[in-house]
């Protein structure tokens, strides 16, 4: 339940962004499943970690920079949301026990 939440909450702050329009839905949802995938990797073991990867994949006939393009686009409007001045309601809609606190969550760091 955490990575769906999770991938929910990036996909509505996708929203929030004229910046993710230049994305098709089937790109933008694939990278927000492995944008959460990846901010989740050290609760997952690898073969759950592969298998949300394989499917983004098969989810995203898409280039692997237009993927990437879009996963950085999510991670940025998700460190705009935790360091917002005034966060978008949305933060606080995931920050409760039923969406898992995922708007309490901090941006993953730069690897």
């Amino acid at each position: 339940a955490l990575l769906v939440h999770l991938a929910e909450y990036l996909l509505e702050l996708a929203l929030l962004t004229p910046d993710t329009l230049r994305f098709r839905p089937s790109v933008v949802a694939a990278s927000a499943l492995q944008l959460a995938s990846d901010m989740l990797a050290h609760r997952c073991g690898p073969s759950s970690r592969a298998a949300y990867s394989n499917l983004c994949v098969a989810i995203s006939t898409a280039a692997g920079t237009e993927l990437q393009d879009c996963m950085q686009e999510l991670a940025h409007m998700h460190t705009w949301a935790t360091s917002a001045a005034q966060p978008p309601a949305v933060r606080d809609k995931y920050s409760d026990a039923e969406h898992s606190y995922v708007g309490m969550m901090q941006p993953r760091q730069a690897a």
